[in-house]
């Protein structure tokens, strides 16, 4: 077995051989995650990092060194601090993320992480430990200790030279056929003053009633403040979001799409949200969105070749339109789930195991 240590990270105090250490096993995962795409720079990651004190969540960040010092990889846990807006909602689980680095597997590290990440469930007071994986060697561990499959979620990818450009515009003059009255409303990263409310409503409305499978704590609302937060960051980052809406007669913003650009990777675009409210579904709304952002994204980012959405497996509406314009099945993740107690009761039979064959 591996021994590991693990390091507890200060976000803004790191030193650089913390920060080299972080980056290097970060861009060695990313590399294996997406194989044979660009990774993000070292700066592009850094200036990602180093907001996280700024998020919503409070994420925990360990390092993890062996008896050498070298680092086999990172874990992170992530559970809402006290004002996000929805603490009460999703205070009961943590959200674990759990890196080895490829080199260092089946070697023990993932069961030696186990303790640290009972005792910080405890810490938070969380009933549910909750991860995802697309590894096989993820699915196995996840299996191996007790935790049940919580929900899939897929990736897919759409090869922009292989659009059918002739049934975007079709579907755009369907959707304005369809609802004359109704108006596109585009903007990117921030819109006026007077659309921040409604987007923010539209936003959550829509993430609160989106398919989850039997996932604990993804309850989401988001505020005017943290919005203009969040596009803040994406402005340093030099990310663009566009968003484009739709606009009924009565100024009710219906639903939206939106799609992340930056000129740090300018061939690969991420569709993020899309989405119509219940009471203005059926009506061609989502085609129309989705046909709209492709169009739009054809005249002012020419440069993208790939386009990623994601999608819970059940959510068959979205995944219908997607498969219609040619989005193809890319990488799988399953959700796991256990609760702490159960896991708990596995730590504390594992360690006593251990004690008695070392005592043997």
């Amino acid at each position: 077995m591996l021994k590991i240590h693990p390091f507890l990270l200060d976000i803004p105090k790191m030193s650089e051989q913390q920060w080299n250490d972080l980056l290097n096993a970060r861009t060695e995962f990313i590399m294996e995650y997406r194989p044979g795409e660009p990774g993000p720079s070292h700066q592009v990651q850094r200036e990602f990092i180093s907001q996280i004190p700024e998020l919503r969540d409070h994420v925990a960040f360990w390092l993890l060194y062996d008896d050498d010092a070298h680092c086999v990889g990172y874990c992170t846990i992530s559970h809402p601090k006290p004002e996000n807006p929805d603490y009460a909602a999703n205070k009961d689980r943590i959200y674990v993320e759990p890196v080895v680095l490829a080199r260092y597997r089946r070697q023990g590290v993932g069961t030696q992480l186990l303790p640290l990440i009972v005792n910080h469930a405890q810490k938070v007071d969380a009933t549910w430990i909750q991860w995802d994986t697309k590894f096989e060697s993820g699915f196995r561990f996840s299996e191996k200790i007790g935790a049940t499959e919580a929900g899939r979620q897929r990736t897919n990818r759409l090869t922009v030279d292989q659009l059918d450009w002739e049934m975007m515009q079709r579907w755009v003059d369907e959707g304005r056929s369809r609802n004359p009255d109704v108006e596109l409303v585009r903007f990117v990263n921030l819109p006026v003053a007077g659309l921040i409310d409604p987007i923010c409503e539209l936003i959550t409305d829509i993430n609160r009633n989106q398919p989850s499978d039997d996932l604990e704590g993804i309850s989401f609302t988001l505020t005017s403040e943290e919005f203009i937060s969040e596009n803040k960051r994406l402005k340093e980052r030099k990310v663009e979001r566009v968003i484009i809406c739709t606009r009924e007669p009565d100024d009710t913003l219906s639903g939206m799409t939106d799609m992340f650009y930056s000129e740090s990777q300018p061939t690969h675009a991420n569709v993020r949200l899309t989405g119509v409210r219940r009471e203005y579904q059926n009506r061609g709304l989502g085609r129309l969105l989705k046909a709209a952002m492709m169009l739009d994204m054809r005249e002012r980012y020419p440069k993208v070749s790939f386009v990623d959405t994601n999608n819970f497996n059940n959510n068959r509406p979205m995944l219908n339109i997607n498969d219609r314009m040619g989005f193809e099945l890319f990488e799988q993740f399953v959700f796991y789930k256990v609760r702490l107690h159960d896991l708990a009761a596995k730590v504390d039979s594992t360690s006593s195991n251990h004690i008695a064959n070392t005592q043997a």
